[in-house]
Parts: C-alpha cells; structure tokens; sequence
C-alpha cells in the first residue's frame, strides 16, 4: 500500500487509478469516496484514455457521490467508456445518463424520443 501511494504521488496514471478503486471498495485502505474521487481524477488527468478511471468519474456523476454532481460530466465519462464497452454495463449508464441530461436540460421533462422526427 505505501508503495502504491508513493507510485501515485509521483504522478503514476495506474496507480492513482488503482488507489481511487482500494479507497472506493475499502481494499487496504480505508473507504473514503472523496478521496476516491480526486485519485481518479488525478488519474484521468494524467492519462486520458484511462477508461477505468473514466467509468468510475462518470459513475461518481450518475450516481450524485459527489459534492456538486453534472449530468454533462456523467455522459462526458461515461461515453468515453461505452465506445470500448464489451459487457454493455457502461453503454446502459451512458443512456441512462442522457436521459438525465435530457431532463435536466427541459426542465425535467421526460425525453419523448422520436416525437420530433
């Protein structure tokens, strides 16, 4: 665990990626969300195509674990993760995000789709 922080601090893009999720799931550190979050940011700022980094900066928006959450960030996140998703996990939150950003945007009106074609 030192070793990882020590990685991390010196501006290792994995290790910071791999820190955000033991501070999220409490693995060899204790649970701290907040900290989570900046490691993954600290992460994603480093390496752009970190998509693990990216999942878990967009789930943090869509879920509202944070401060001051943005439906634009959550699909910003979450797109990048659903262009390379295998599993479809990412692609349903990137949907399920739009839908969101859609309310938000219309005064929380619910997204008609193809009512405008």
């Amino acid at each position: 665990n030192e070793l990882l922080l020590k990685a991390a601090n010196l501006g290792y893009a994995l290790a910071n990626t791999k820190l955000a999720a033991n501070y999220l799931q409490g693995d060899g550190f204790e649970k701290n969300p907040d900290e989570a979050y900046f490691r993954a940011s600290v992460a994603f700022a480093l390496d752009s195509t970190d998509e693990q980094a990216a999942f878990m900066l967009g789930c943090f928006h869509y879920e509202k674990a944070v401060p001051e959450p943005s439906p634009y960030l959550a699909c910003y996140y979450l797109n990048i993760v659903a262009c390379e998703d295998d599993h479809g996990i990412a692609c349903h939150l990137y949907s399920e995000a739009v839908l969101k950003l859609t309310e938000y945007l219309h005064d929380g009106c619910h997204a008609n789709l193809g009512s405008n074609a």
